[in-house]
């Protein structure tokens, strides 16, 4: 339960309230896509219409040996078909949460055949370190209780599902010694220099990241005699 909370929060905050009002892919979705032909993404930080194709970026990666999985966004022209998802997952990609419009969280596995996601999709394309924070961390705007005595600043840091904590301690420690893991939804408690937070944001295995987790707050005093 908490695992799915978790990912409903991330879409939440990575989607841009100016963009489509349902997370739903029937019936509603298509008659919006059809009205509107835009193909304008709106996430939490940023609004981009990507040029048809797949990403120079995302090329690049597939085309490494290394490459287990990689995550990103694929648009399509229209709303998916049960024929459209198995011709995607063939090629090597898993559509996950809706955005908005045509547009998917996706993870690419290592065998994704950029040709073959070009013949389905509009555009394919990595997530970048912007769409993996939230606004106020990602400007600078920090709560009092999240920056410690050392300038420092707390932050809650959740993972892909398929990362390992060993995989995750890893990409940590490159730029922190002050880290613990938070729960069983593959997220850690982190104190990090604020000009950390993108070099870890831009980490492929990392998900989301945001000022937390909130401290104890207790409830105020009252003159009611409880």
């Amino acid at each position: 339960m908490r695992e799915i909370l978790l990912s409903a929060v991330f879409v939440a905050a990575l989607w841009s309230p100016n963009g489509s009002e349902g997370c739903s892919s029937g019936p509603s979705d298509k008659r919006s896509v059809q009205e509107s032909p835009s193909f304008v993404i709106d996430l939490a930080n940023r609004s981009f219409e990507p040029d048809p194709g797949v990403d120079p970026a995302l090329l690049e990666l597939l085309g490494s040996a290394e490459v287990r999985a990689a995550h990103g966004i694929v648009q399509l022209n229209r709303v998916p078909t049960p024929e459209d998802r198995t011709a995607l997952r063939s090629a090597g990609v898993e559509l996950q949460q809706f955005l908005g419009g045509t547009a998917y969280l996706a993870e690419f596995d290592g065998t994704a055949d950029p040709e073959s996601i070009a013949s389905v999709a509009r555009w394919a394309g990595l997530l970048v370190a912007q769409d993996k924070v939230s606004r106020d961390l990602w400007e600078g705007e920090y709560e009092d209780w999240a920056v410690t005595d050392d300038s420092r600043v707390r932050v809650l840091v959740s993972f892909h599902a398929g990362t390992s904590p060993d995989a995750a301690a890893a990409t940590l420690e490159r730029y922190t010694d002050v880290f613990e893991p938070h729960g069983p939804s593959n997220a850690w408690i982190v104190e990090i220099e604020p000009r950390d937070v993108r070099g870890i944001a831009a980490d492929d295995s990392v998900r989301w990241l945001e000022q937390g987790p909130l401290p104890f707050m207790p409830l105020p005093a009252t003159d009611s005699g409880m």
